[in-house]
This record gives C-alpha cells, sequence and structure tokens, in this order.
C-alpha cells in the first residue's frame, strides 16, 4: 500500500511540472519584464523601437516578442526574439544567443532573485527557443 502511494504521489508530482523545462511562475520573469530585457537587445542598434509580445504555443518555455525600430535608411527594421522567463537569456531568431553589458547586468540581477540552484540555472540556461 506505501509503495502503490508513492508512485501515485510521484506520478502527481510529474504531471505537476509539465515539460520538462517547467519552473514554478514565482522563478519567471513577466512579460513585461522580459519585454525590458530585449529593450536592452534593440537599443544597441536603436533607442526608437516598438516591442510587442507574440504567441508561440509550440514553444511554452519561453515568452516571444517582434521588436520594429528606424533604420537609418528610413525603412522598418524587424526583429524577432525568444526569451527565457527563468533565467533572462534573449535569444534572436536565427538562434543567436544575444549579449551585451546592460543585457548582461539584468541577467545577473535575474539569477541573484530567482537564487535557482547552479544545476538547475545551467540545465534552463541551456536551453533555446524554437528557431
Amino acid at each position: 500500500m506505501r509503495t502503490l502511494i508513492a508512485i501515485m504521489a510521484a506520478a502527481l508530482l510529474v504531471i505537476s511540472m509539465g515539460t520538462a523545462g517547467a519552473v514554478p511562475d514565482t522563478l519567471k520573469l513577466s512579460v513585461d519584464e522580459a519585454k525590458s530585457l530585449v529593450g536592452l537587445v534593440v537599443s544597441v542598434a536603436n533607442p526608437a523601437k516598438d516591442i510587442e509580445s507574440m504567441q508561440m504555443p509550440d514553444d511554452p518555455n519561453f515568452l516571444f516578442f517582434s521588436a520594429t525600430w528606424a533604420s537609418p535608411a528610413g525603412e522598418p527594421m524587424n526583429g524577432y526574439f525568444g526569451v527565457n522567463p527563468a533565467t533572462g537569456d534573449v535569444w534572436d531568431i536565427a538562434c543567436h544567443h544575444e549579449s551585451n553589458p546592460a543585457l548582461r547586468h539584468a541577467q545577473a540581477e535575474i539569477k541573484k532573485r530567482f537564487a535557482l540552484p547552479t544545476r538547475e540555472y545551467k540545465r534552463l540556461s541551456a536551453l533555446k527557443p524554437i528557431c
């Protein structure tokens, strides 16, 4: 009987965790926080930008955004980004891991705030969005 209870408890735990990359909502960035990280990436090219959240149901472990900004030639430039809400890692549509000093500083603050165990942080940080 104890074995059956233990198996049922383990099954419920696995079901409640969802996908392999799932983390509790308390250890995830909000959409607005993730949007601000994309802003840190885009502002390197041009501080005038418009960033909108996108739905990507095929990849529930990331928050996705489209960004538009003016180019020197006057034509709008577009970029698409995925943000890991557990680590703050930002990826562009070509699966390039974005990085700049302001973004790294913000990511260090996120890492401190969530205080994930090192092994879990590394596992989550290794995840890439669908690109």
